[in-house]
């Protein structure tokens, strides 16, 4: 029994005392971008597109490496969904959506990726029925 003991007494020293490596964190937060706006509006004659302009609010002190906007036929869509990367210069940014199709309702939001992550618009809507 003393024998269980020192060896559990050990074996917890062990793990207590190993530096656990942590994942490092970037030096801040994700970005705020503003709502998109609709500078050309949905008709079904052009294909089923729009297009769409935001800006960058705040990078957080860090580099903006990628923005657009993403869309889906569900609320708050995030990245890894239907989406098209951005063209602008600046903060600023602007792009064309495409596959806007007939008959639907579709949930739009603008994104900017810094180093820490992704950070979202609100969203928007664009009903084509």
């Amino acid at each position: 029994m003393r024998h269980n003991l020192v060896i559990l007494l050990l074996l917890g020293a062990f793990f207590f005392s190993c530096d656990q490596e942590k994942e490092p964190q970037p030096a801040g937060d994700v970005p705020t971008v503003s709502q998109p706006t609709i500078t050309s509006e949905w008709t079904s004659q052009n294909s089923g597109q729009v297009e769409v302009a935001s800006t960058v609010l705040d990078d957080s002190g860090l580099s903006v490496t990628e923005r657009g906007f993403i869309y889906s036929k569900f609320s708050n869509p995030e990245w890894g969904k239907s989406g098209v990367q951005a063209t602008g210069v600046g903060s600023s940014f602007e792009g064309r959506v495409i596959g806007l199709y007939e008959g639907n309702i579709w949930y739009m939001r603008a994104y900017a990726k810094n180093e820490a992550g992704y950070g979202y618009s609100s969203q928007i809507t664009i009903d084509t029925n």
